[in-house]
């Protein structure tokens, strides 16, 4: 009797520990995930209702009283999401269910997939041969806000809802922290043919394996048939009816059946963000990569640890220099301190170097050291050195500039009608171009101070056109 009633509390506690737990939450207009705290908004009036709740080990208490705000509070690296815009009867674990999906940023392969009815596994292939950085194991949370909106929130990473019937997260670990290049969404895709455990791809009655130089990183991809190698493919990017490869100034499709679709021969080619841009015959030709699986990282730009709950900054140029501190994610108070300069330069206005008189960041980065002091028509360029209450200013460029600007989150510099790159400025003390103009690509326009004109890539390279 007393193994049956043992045999009965293991099943009872089995059940009662691997179910997700379900929070009821009253409905809003906008809700918003940052770190493991949930801000939901609610039209009232011609404001806004604004309630945070916070998430406790298996709890959600209301971590704040509510209060009354006139726009969106979008501070952070997660914006606000319209609580009507998301689908309708979304079921993460139907969606979960015997599948796996795959994220590609710019940095690895992210694999997701279910363990039980209560967590979710996330697994991520860095660029090393058959590496597997193990993400670890997070437990599941449903959400349900009525009206048959629900999101399921993953410890340690963020939240899974479905828009436009497709997946998407703002998963904490695919957050890039160095630059602007923040997004709120992120795909969920389905993982198809590719086995994260073996490296082979299956396409069609062809497989295709992968292979990485241990010396030199480098990846080569061989097709396969009945077990016999048939050649070696410069492949970059797939899916289940396409593949696309390049290499020696040649870009390739191929269908199904291994069979060239197109062909493309360009000078350079770069990675962007959304794509491929290809300088062809003195244009840039955009190729759009969203419906492929990256086969290796591509890395763009440094990686960081992000933490929610951290200190929100803000400084803020006016009659004064002020800062304000917003503790209210790390249970501290919000403060303002007024900024006092320690060598204050001789000027008519300054800014920030985007321009603006505002600035933001947090405790896991975003602060530019980096203003403009504008005098008698000039500008120069100073290293901000902040220290509490006190800013002392380091000049990096006299104030003897015509224009100072950022284009595409590169500085600019202007004097006499001649303009460079400010890395390039610092290092050669010279300027190239009489024109530069950003094309929304992977590429600037540029005019020399020759009249050539020519496109230059991310890695400085300059091209005239032919």
């Amino acid at each position: 009797m007393k193994k049956v009633l043992l045999f009965i509390f293991l099943i009872a506690y089995q059940l009662v520990y691997s179910q997700y737990k379900t929070f009821k939450i009253q409905w809003g207009d906008y809700f918003k995930f940052d770190g493991d705290v949930l801000y939901l908004y609610e039209n009232y009036h011609d404001s806004l209702k604004e309630t945070f709740y916070k998430i406790y080990d298996d709890s959600v208490i209301t971590a704040y009283d509510s209060k009354i705000s006139k726009v969106l509070n979008d501070d952070g690296f997660f914006h606000s999401i319209k609580l009507s815009d998301i689908d309708v009867k979304f079921n993460l674990f139907k969606e979960f269910k015997n599948e796996a999906y795959i994220i590609n940023n710019a940095y690895r392969k992210n694999c997701y997939f279910l363990k039980g009815d209560s967590i979710l596994v996330s697994e991520s292939e860095q660029n090393e041969d058959l590496l597997q950085q193990d993400l670890g194991e997070h437990k599941i949370f449903k959400f349900d806000f009525g009206k048959n909106r629900v999101i399921y929130w993953a410890d340690r990473l963020g939240i899974i809802y479905k828009k436009n019937k497709e997946l998407i997260t703002n998963f904490s670990t695919l957050v890039d922290l160095d630059g602007s290049r923040i997004k709120n969404e992120y795909p969920l895709k389905p993982k198809e043919s590719f086995n994260i455990k073996t490296n082979f791809i299956n396409f069609g009655v062809y497989s295709i394996k992968r292979k990485t130089n241990a010396a030199t990183n480098e990846e080569s991809y061989y097709i396969i048939k009945n077990r016999t190698v048939l050649k070696s493919i410069s492949l970059k990017y797939f899916n289940k009816i396409s593949l696309i490869a390049y290499d020696n100034h040649t870009l390739n499709f191929y269908g199904l059946n291994l069979k060239l679709d197109s062909q493309f021969s360009f000078k350079t080619i770069t990675i962007g963000v959304n794509g491929l841009d290809l300088l062809i015959k003195n244009k840039i030709k955009h190729i759009s990569t969203k419906d492929y699986i990256i086969t290796a990282s591509r890395t763009i730009g440094g990686r960081g640890f992000y933490c929610g709950n951290v200190n929100y900054y803000t400084l803020k140029i006016g009659r004064d220099i002020t800062k304000f501190v917003d503790g209210s994610r790390t249970d501290k108070l919000n403060y303002i301190q007024t900024i006092t300069i320690r060598n204050p330069v001789q000027n008519d206005s300054m800014l920030f170097v985007d321009h603006k008189k505002e600035m933001k960041w947090t405790e896991n980065g975003g602060f530019d050291d980096r203003i403009l002091i504008y005098y008698k028509g000039k500008v120069g360029l100073y290293e901000i050195i902040l220290n509490d209450t006190l800013m002392a200013l380091k000049q990096i460029l006299p104030i003897e500039y015509d224009e100072i600007y950022s284009l595409n989150d590169n500085v600019v510099l202007k004097k006499n009608s001649q303009m460079d790159f400010f890395d390039y400025f610092i290092k050669n003390k010279k300027m190239r171009f009489n024109k530069l103009s950003y094309e929304n690509s992977s590429f600037f326009r540029y005019q020399k101070i020759d009249k050539k004109e020519g496109w230059i890539d991310t890695d400085g390279v300059l091209y005239d056109d032919e």
